[in-house]
């Protein structure tokens, strides 16, 4: 069995209802000012592995003006001053690989309400920049409206809807050939999208189409793995651990391809390894496993349309599967722990790895962020290096290192502060006493409020 998501191709990829909140006016977003300062915390810049103890952290105009010791900090009139109390403080995280109100084809796209119900969980989560994986017009208004101040939410970065060879159309542009290549990559970059997204195998020609027009249009191509490595080493990020383990022999690890490892290594690509929604698959396939999905604290935030898709009497995966679903638990579970292998040697040969999480199912969107980072330190990164793949990493990606994801003079200020260190436990990231966006501070008051029932 190659790929759950080959199993399920009808996959576009409670009682909480979330909705993203609508700021009519600045005040209600939250503490809006021209400066603002931080004092008494523990900044981890993610410059390397130090904590600067006690420090000050001043910002005008949504830049960082200076970091120092908080003695030496005097405040000027005017500026709101927030206490961090020894808080810590490290830049606002990514997750670079959502689907925001993602359903089974068969049910339709993602509406706006869907997506914004999704959305409203993120900034409560210490997340600031998501990219959204199959875009559409209507996640294209929510981007701008987002950006403009009438919706709070994320920075949203947004993929082209999936360009494959002939999954059904309101999935993405079906393409066979070179022109129709070119064709569908000018009409996404004409829409505004922000990166090219390739789901299926396509043909070389067609495929080596979407890469040129891409790269002619300063467009980054992300996607699955192809047939032929070279076409897949093409992506600026591939996407999946599960779309790596493709390129290797069935069961197999690096040990066992060490030159396919150096390829992936040499070609400079970014790997997202969305590790926490195939860690959910066996649990889904086991009574007592997937029990706990639904009682636990965090599938709370799970919407009504998921935990039913996903529930005892309709688990999607059990459906497809069939009757004897259970005996492909141990399968499952023991990919899940190759896949945390893949990952552990991509990232001691020196891959990029970039936090992403899927987020469908039984996995509620923001946590999942903390909860891959969990996968991430369990598959045998330090805390400090997982941190690292949700900051540093996604802003080099972008092409914004020089205005994100470290806490240095003159850097964008989007920084999430904890009530404890996440150096020492990586789980300590999902404590979260407030949000910065530029110039916008919600507290831990403002945060909750955002989760309210709908």
């Amino acid at each position: 069995m190659r790929s759950w998501r080959k199993l399920i191709a009808t996959l576009a990829l409670g009682s909480f209802v979330l909705g993203a909140c609508t700021a009519p006016m600045a005040e209600e977003k939250g503490t809006a000012s021209r400066k603002l300062a931080f004092i008494h915390v523990n900044v981890i810049p993610m410059t390397e592995e130090i904590i600067l103890v006690d420090r000050a952290v001043v910002v005008a105009d949504g830049r960082i003006l200076r970091v120092m010791p908080a003695g030496e900090f005097e405040p000027e009139k005017g500026m709101d001053v927030i206490d961090g109390q020894g808080g810590y403080l490290l830049p606002g995280l990514s997750d670079m690989h959502v689907h925001l109100g993602l359903k089974l084809l068969a049910d339709g796209p993602a509406s706006r309400t869907d997506m914004e119900r999704d959305l409203a969980l993120y900034l409560p989560h210490g997340v600031t920049t998501i990219r959204h994986m199959r875009g559409s017009e209507t996640a294209l208004e929510l981007r701008e409206d987002i950006r403009s101040g009438k919706v709070i939410g994320p920075r949203l970065v947004v993929a082209g809807p999936s360009i494959n060879k002939d999954l059904p159309q309101n999935f993405g542009p079906n393409v066979r050939t070179a022109e129709e290549a070119w064709r569908a990559v000018q009409e996404q970059a004409a829409a505004g999208y922000d990166l090219i997204k390739v789901h299926q195998h396509l043909e070389k020609g067609a495929f080596l189409a979407v890469i040129e027009a891409a790269t002619n249009m300063g467009l980054p191509v992300a996607g699955h793995a192809q047939p032929d490595i070279e076409q897949t080493l093409r992506y600026l990020s591939l996407e999946h651990a599960e779309e790596v383990s493709h390129l290797l022999e069935v069961g197999t690890d690096f040990d066992q391809a060490p030159e396919t490892l150096e390829a992936l290594v040499d070609a400079d690509i970014t790997v997202t390894p969305t590790l926490i929604v195939f860690e959910t698959i066996h649990k889904y396939l086991s009574d007592d496993g997937l029990k706990a999905l639904l009682r636990s604290e965090d599938s709370t935030y799970v919407s009504p349309y998921w935990r039913n898709v996903m529930s005892f009497e309709n688990n999607y995966f059990r459906q497809a599967l069939g009757e004897d679903f259970a005996q492909n638990e141990p399968y499952f579970r023991d990919e899940s722990e190759r896949l945390k292998t893949l990952t552990r040697q991509l990232h001691e040969a020196g891959v990029p790895l970039m936090l992403g999480t899927d987020a469908v199912g039984l996995v509620a969107p923001g946590l999942s962020v903390h909860q891959e980072l969990e996968l991430l330190v369990e598959a045998g990164l330090t805390p400090y290096e997982a941190l690292y793949t949700a900051t540093v990493v996604p802003a080099e990606w972008l092409g914004e290192e020089r205005l994100r994801g470290r806490i240095e003079e003159g850097m964008q200020a989007e920084f999430v502060l904890l009530r404890q260190n996440p150096l020492l436990n990586i789980s300590y990231s999902r404590n979260v006493l407030g949000v910065l966006q530029g110039t916008n501070w919600y507290d831990q008051k403002a945060l909750q409020a955002m989760l309210v029932l709908r």
